[in-house]
């Protein structure tokens, strides 16, 4: 579950992320600063299993994970394995500062754990994206398709047209699309009903955060709104560093978001 959009270019990244999760699920604790390996760190943690499912560095790369649910699920080979959390891979992700240390160490980290499917969109300075999937057998990273990236472990096939319908309705022309339009996207409901929308209602799980990220060559800053029950926003918590580790250079200096493939 789960819907990820942004806008980038080679000096700014805006990522919005809207969390879907089990009802049942412990609150996610916002956002706090902490430090990994010399680098400092902006990333909620989750109330269960104490991973993340976002994260923004310093050295100007952020990071976010959707649940993935191949057409053909793949299960463990040894059925009394225990699933390491998928949030925990993130947050070993959040000490690299670039996106060949962030490969390597995914790559490190997958084989010898037990993980469940995964998309994971990872934006590094200049303009650098990738979305690496892993689907219990494979792993395999590429370019992003044309956002929103969303996913649904309810009728996907339909949740998710119905979402990227609701993203074109609001969004006539990417490349000039703004925040405050990312941001009305990431709020929309549907008229199919309440488990269509990008803003999710179902009776097992919702939408229960909506995180945003800015990055330019000054700062980083996370935007945390908490979802409460009865379904309105909790007063958002906004934190921020100092970029101390600077970019490198642009990479894709010609367009602000990712084409389709």
């Amino acid at each position: 579950m789960c819907t990820a959009s942004w806008i980038q270019d080679p000096e700014q990244l805006t990522l919005f992320f809207n969390r879907d999760e089990s009802r049942d699920r412990p609150i996610g604790l916002p956002p706090q600063v902490s430090e990994r390996n010399g680098i400092r760190v902006i990333a909620p943690r989750d109330g269960l299993a104490g991973g993340t499912w976002i994260f923004a560095n310093d050295a100007g790369c952020a990071a976010t994970l959707l649940n993935h649910y191949p057409e053909k699920p793949t299960e463990s080979d040894d059925q009394s394995a225990k699933w390491t959390s998928r949030g925990e891979l993130l947050l070993d992700l959040a000490c690299c500062p670039d996106t060949e240390k962030a490969e390597k160490l995914l790559r490190e980290r997958l084989f010898p754990a037990c993980f469940q499917p995964f998309h994971l969109l990872w934006f590094a300075p200049g303009n650098q994206r990738t979305m690496w999937t892993w689907d219990g057998i494979g792993f395999v990273g590429r370019t992003p398709p044309f956002p929103p990236v969303t996913t649904s472990a309810w009728n996907p096939g339909e949740v998710r047209r119905e979402r990227l319908r609701l993203f074109a309705e609001r969004i006539g022309d990417w490349e000039t699309a703004g925040p405050e339009d990312l941001e009305a996207c990431h709020l929309a409901t549907s008229p199919r009903g309440s488990s269509f929308g990008v803003l999710m209602d179902r009776e097992d799980a919702c939408t229960v955060s909506l995180c945003r990220i800015d990055i330019d060559p000054a700062r980083v800053r996370m935007t945390y709104l908490p979802r409460l029950a009865g379904g309105r926003f909790g007063s958002s918590r906004t934190t921020e560093v100092p970029r101390t580790i600077k970019r490198a250079p642009p990479t894709h200096p010609q367009r602000r978001i990712s084409s389709c493939p």
